[in-house]
């Protein structure tokens, strides 16, 4: 006769195996909107990701201003405010 409470002792290792092989997704505001980036970024890692790098760049932290040297310290965490600004040259001379 089939059980059908017999195999509940499995679902925590199907939980487990579903976890270990799905890439970990946080939510950061960026630029005011909600974005979904991976675990362990770094503002490094964003700045990359949004092909600004080796341009003039501003970025902002949870309302603090971080530099450059220090963007790779900069580990994201769930519900981080950033605000990238990207400075274009031009204008009149």
């Amino acid at each position: 006769m089939h059980h059908p409470g017999r195999l509940h002792f499995l679902l925590p290792l199907y939980c487990f195996i579903v976890l270990l092989y799905m890439p970990e997704k946080i939510e950061i505001i960026l630029n005011g909107e909600g974005t979904q980036i991976s675990t362990e970024w770094t503002l490094t890692d964003l700045v990359q990701d949004l092909e600004l790098v080796g341009q003039q760049v501003a970025v902002e932290l949870n309302g603090r201003i971080v530099s450059r040297n220090q963007w790779q310290e900069e580990t994201l965490v769930s519900g981080d405010r950033i605000e990238v600004v990207h400075f274009v040259g031009g204008g009149e001379k």
